[in-house]
């Protein structure tokens, strides 16, 4: 395993976040006010998985853990193994597209926050994205 790839302190607490979802009023049908669930640290160095959170702390299916580090970010998604039929984290990347309602995975441009967008606007975000 790389010297880089840490796992998180076990003293690190994290909270269930939110961040509104983009609409295009163009090709956006659905108006009702949806949001993004993620947790997220910032570190020097990429991480080898999310902590494992104690079900206090709200995770739910569905939900983002997003790592910034000093060389970029990561991204995991929480979901079902069927196998299994428990839940796990998923690592997944920008433009990963949502089974729900084709949304798409980006990072906010401003605060620098995971967010599933839509139409036009996914386009537009994962292709900034790629290009910096």
């Amino acid at each position: 395993m790389s010297p880089y790839l840490l796992a998180l302190p076990p003293q690190v607490i994290l909270k269930r976040d939110k961040e509104p979802i983009r609409y295009n009023s163009k090709y956006d049908a659905t108006r009702k006010r949806q949001y993004t669930w993620f947790f997220a640290t910032v570190g020097e160095h990429p991480v080898s998985a999310p902590p494992a959170l104690h079900p206090s702390c709200g995770l739910q299916r569905g939900d983002l853990f997003y790592h910034k580090h000093a060389h970029g970010h990561q991204l995991w998604l929480r979901q079902e193994d069927e196998a299994t039929d428990e839940d796990h984290w998923t690592t997944v990347d920008i433009g990963y597209e949502r089974n729900e309602d084709g949304r798409v995975l980006s990072i906010t441009q401003k605060l620098q926050r995971p967010s599933w967008v839509g139409g036009d606007w996914a386009i537009k975000r994962v292709a900034a994205i790629e290009r910096s």
